[in-house]
């Protein structure tokens, strides 16, 4: 998919491209029903291949149902619930007019839940006892951060240490995964030559750590989506056209001796020894000699990488 800056014209094969993006995402239960035909409508309406990359740019980062549900929003108050404003005393000296601004800025100086003691006042002010009060909280002021930083940082790294969100190695052992072992790959070759014949040929197909899934050609133009996992390959969508500007994969064509090494080069890429995703994708395209691609996501950023048939790493 081009950059989203870019402003050529979308064309027929940039929009089907486009489709087959958010078909595979559908495919793979990144996306919902819903989400999907709106992208499919917004497919039609993309005047750009800028628009239409917009579109998918987001189909590698969490899964919809990941995404915090918005904060309820507090009801207004009806007028007639308001609390009628005090009526306006008797106007404070200026005197007590300094020392009340004093109080309030030493107060928003204050971390939460600490409330300075309020002088109640009497027929008159005394100046000194309001002098002596700032002095003793001027003073105070520093010892109070001082305690609660400590006790902060404290049980922060409590909170911390114990309860580790991912674990270090998480991309090692995503790296690691069963499905980028040849031998895996060779078994569910295997399943598939059985269910669908010898010469057995694909659209696509994506490697995950412990899964495979993707189109395989059932006929013609038509494909099936297929997934294989722990020895057990599945097929619940109907055939669907899969007619593109390139042509279908053999399957023998395709080397499993590549896939940790493009998996661990989009793992460098992403920057980041914890993922939430990772997975490489095979599948020619007509843009340059891209024949892998490997992808991997974590918070807030992602890392791809393409290789050609031959398992080069292609510069970009």
């Amino acid at each position: 998919m081009s950059d989203i800056s870019d402003p050529g014209g979308a064309g027929r094969g940039d929009r089907r491209r486009t489709r087959k993006a958010v078909d595979g995402a559908y495919a793979e239960g990144r996306i919902t029903s819903a989400d999907r035909a709106l992208r499919m409508q917004q497919i039609e309406a993309a005047s750009t291949k800028g628009d239409l990359a917009m579109i998918v740019r987001d189909l590698a980062g969490p899964l919809p149902n990941d995404r915090p549900a918005p904060r309820p929003v507090a009801p207004p108050v009806p007028p007639q619930a308001r609390p009628t404003p005090p009526s306006p005393g008797p106007a404070p000296s200026t005197f007590s007019n300094a020392r009340d601004q004093a109080r309030e800025r030493l107060q928003q100086s204050l971390p939460p839940g600490v409330t300075l003691p309020r002088v109640q006042a009497t027929g008159r002010s005394n100046p000194v006892k309001v002098v002596i009060l700032v002095v003793v909280l001027l003073v105070a002021l520093p010892c109070v951060f001082g305690v609660i930083g400590l006790v902060s940082s404290i049980s922060s790294s409590d909170r911390d240490r114990p309860r580790s969100s991912v674990s270090p190695s998480a991309a090692a052992d995503l790296v690691a995964g069963t499905s980028y072992d040849p031998a895996t790959w060779r078994r569910f070759v295997a399943d598939l030559k059985d269910e669908y014949g010898d010469d057995v040929e694909v659209w696509s197909m994506f490697a995950y750590p412990e899964r495979y899934s993707g189109y395989v050609v059932v006929e013609g133009d038509l494909s099936q989506f297929v997934t294989w996992q722990d020895g057990r390959l599945g097929n619940t969508l109907d055939p669907r056209d899969n007619e593109g500007d390139t042509d279908p994969i053999p399957i023998d064509d395709i080397d499993p001796g590549v896939f940790r090494k493009v998996a661990q080069a989009a793992v460098d890429e992403a920057g980041s020894s914890t993922l939430r995703s990772l997975y490489v994708y095979v599948k020619p395209t007509s843009f340059d000699d891209t024949f892998y691609r490997g992808s991997a996501s974590r918070e807030g950023s992602s890392g791809s990488v393409s290789f050609d048939e031959d398992g080069n790493r292609i510069a970009r």
